[in-house]
């Protein structure tokens, strides 16, 4: 539940920085993330399904977007989003540990955030994404506690 939450807030300040989003592609990319939040609310399999593998493909095309126009501190967030979800979805084996590396991505987010004018485009789904990986740390700390 605190989760969801931390999350939906990072999704609200991602929607109230759209103006700050310039290519149409990132604005997709943002629009999709929201929907795909939205769609992970419901309590029907189905739905949380369709959202959680939306939010998978958008930071993954997020991310390759990024590795195109050399953004590469961008670029990590996106595809360490996109590999926990691929991590998630598989049930493939050291998902904690990949919950545990999330602090690298979270690191890297500061960084932009020093240098967020060079940033301005693609920090919406940044702080989105960001804050997926911080619900995935918390995840983990209180699992540990």
């Amino acid at each position: 539940m605190v989760q969801e939450i931390i999350l939906g807030i990072g999704v609200i300040i991602g929607l109230l920085l759209y103006k700050k989003t310039n290519p149409i592609l990132l604005k997709l990319i943002l629009a999709s993330l929201s929907v795909s939040y939205v769609l992970g609310l419901f309590n029907y399999p189905l739905t949380s399904t369709i959202g959680f593998i939306g939010f998978g493909v958008s930071s993954l095309v997020f991310g390759i977007y990024c590795s195109i126009k050399n953004i590469w501190i961008s670029a990590l967030i996106g595809l360490f989003a996109s590999t926990t979800i691929l991590h998630g979805i598989m049930n493939w084996p050291f998902y904690g540990e990949m919950q545990f590396i999330m602090i690298v991505p979270i690191i890297c987010f500061i960084v932009v955030c020093l240098n967020w004018r060079k940033h301005l485009n693609e920090f919406s789904i940044l702080t989105i994404l960001t804050f997926y990986m911080i619900t995935l740390f918390i995840d983990l700390i209180s699992k540990w506690i």
